[in-house]
């Protein structure tokens, strides 16, 4: 058991564990009990932030994901707002390296049909909406390969800031 720890420490250790553990054992196949000794945190702690259903479990990871990973998180949009694209995909991946199960989770699952997978499409969808507010003049094509692009800019684990940068500066030219 953990000695007391913030909702944030307890957040990130559940999901983290959760996730990790759903990809290891197959879908809702682990228990509270592993849950607890994964991520050190005791069972009445996890019961008391996500209650006593798995699946809910699972969604709250999907929310965080799906939320970051389409930038409808008010801070991702105040970044596409004022033209700082590169900041929302830096924060994107900062919080992904909190969640180092999230992206395999992410694809997956993304093409399960289970209520997982259609949250996951949930969210694309939304991103989808965003970039197409954003990008007006670009075709279903194009968007798709947007978000491919920003899929692997947030993912991919060879990337530094710079990278990440100069990978934007070749899209604000293309686009501009």
């Amino acid at each position: 058991m953990a000695k007391e720890s913030s909702k944030e420490e307890v957040y990130k250790a559940v999901l983290n564990a959760a996730v990790e553990l759903e990809i290891q054992l197959g879908h809702l196949k682990w228990t509270y009990t592993l849950l607890a000794r994964r991520s050190k945190i005791s069972r009445s702690l996890i019961y008391y932030y996500f209650g006593k259903s798995k699946i809910n479990i699972l969604k709250e990871a999907t929310l965080l994901f799906g939320q970051e990973l389409s930038g409808v998180v008010e801070e991702r949009m105040r970044y596409w707002e004022e033209g700082q694209i590169e900041n929302g995909l830096l924060k994107t991946r900062e919080l992904f390296k909190n969640y180092p199960y999230l992206v395999p989770f992410y694809f997956l699952y993304r093409s399960k049909e289970n209520e997982i997978g259609e949250l996951i499409r949930k969210y694309e969808n939304e991103g989808h909406k965003k970039r197409r507010m954003f990008f007006p003049n670009m075709d279903e094509a194009e968007l798709k390969a947007l978000y491919a692009f920003h899929l692997g800019l947030v993912t991919f684990p060879g990337l530094n800031r710079e990278d990440v940068t100069s990978a934007c500066h070749i899209l604000n030219r293309y686009f501009k």
